[in-house]
């Protein structure tokens, strides 16, 4: 076994020993430990400040995650699918893998979208940039932006262990940019709108996730029930609410903020060259997003004709050991 594979293999164990190794440490009030656990930067008035050892956090969560999917897929999603009489392997995996993205989903977007609703920017895009920069931010809020860092990084390796897609390419080129304006968005004082943009996406991907479950689980109806709900919310989110972000950065620093400079020392990080860039990667996001929503309308359109529901980001190995289980 290579070292690699003995990773993948002891996940569990290792993120297990992490995690404690950390919070016995942080019980033990030693200084190093509990850097990965206690928010620096706080102010007088309660808010706090970005520092630098909020790396700390995010490899704290990273760490977290780590530990809470494997051990929710292979020790609750695993015996559940296959109390479905389902034994197929590749099935079980694709399985375990959404039924843990249903989990984080529902509750990153109903942290997201609480604490959207209690903020002074909820519905109201003209406060990403009134008062830039929003140098102090609310501690749920910074909690939130390092978990989500964390979860992200996480990602760009777990996308290389879990079973490969048609879209392995997408998915990389996806991660790549999402990490970049998460660690962009957060170090130059832009939480506010990478806030927003993180529950929009959120908000589908907990009906995708579900759709998929269910389509495991054999219950066709309400998967394609669910799938419709993907569609339906889709849309509003990652095209329109999504947009309109977009066209907030394009139209409204000129209008709230026009003197904005690049400034480091006062956190002011804004400038017409810096405006392109970030328009770049959230456009770049748009495309993806468009080429993904071909996909779906494709199986929209089968689910209208009575056909089942299939992914068809998924690779061929699925339906090759199908028709070898049925020889």
């Amino acid at each position: 076994m290579s070292p690699t594979e003995a990773l993948i293999s002891h996940q569990l164990d290792i993120s297990a020993a992490g995690l404690s190794l950390i919070l016995l440490g942080a019980y033990l009030d030693l200084p190093f430990f509990k850097k990965f656990i206690v928010l620096e930067g706080k102010q007088l008035n309660g808010s706090y400040i970005k520092k630098f050892n909020d790396i700390y956090i995010v490899l704290f969560c990273f760490l977290f995650v780590t530990f809470a999917r494997t051990f929710l897929m292979d020790i609750i999603f695993v015996p559940l699918i296959k109390s479905r009489g389902v034994k197929n392997q590749i099935k079980i995996n694709k399985f375990k893998e959404q039924a843990f993205m249903v989990c984080f989903y529902v509750v990153s977007w109903s942290v997201g979208f609480y604490l959207a609703y209690h903020s002074p920017y909820w519905l109201d895009s003209s406060q990403f940039w009134i008062g830039y920069p929003h140098l102090e931010i609310s501690p749920g809020i910074k909690r939130f932006y390092l978990f989500q860092i964390g979860y992200w990084l996480q990602q760009m390796v777990y996308v290389q262990i879990e079973v490969r897609r048609k879209d392995y390419l997408n998915m990389i080129v996806h991660h790549i940019i999402t990490n970049m304006l998460m660690v962009i968005s957060y170090y130059c004082n832009f939480t506010r709108m990478g806030h927003i943009i993180l529950t929009l996406m959120d908000f589908s991907d907990i009906f995708l996730s579900l759709a998929k479950t269910l389509n495991y689980l054999k219950f066709p109806i309400l998967c394609d029930a669910t799938f419709i709900l993907f569609v339906l919310s889709w849309v509003p989110s990652r095209h329109i609410g999504f947009m309109a972000l977009v066209w907030s950065i394009m139209v409204d620093p000129f209008k709230y903020n026009p003197d904005s400079i690049w400034d480091p020392a006062n956190g002011v990080f804004y400038t017409e060259t810096f405006r392109v860039l970030i328009l770049t990667l959230l456009l770049s996001l748009q495309v993806l997003m468009l080429v993904w929503f071909k996909m779906i309308l494709i199986i929209l359109f089968r689910i209208i004709k009575g056909e089942n529901l299939k992914d068809d980001r998924s690779s061929g190995d699925e339906s090759s050991e199908d028709e070898k289980k049925e020889k």
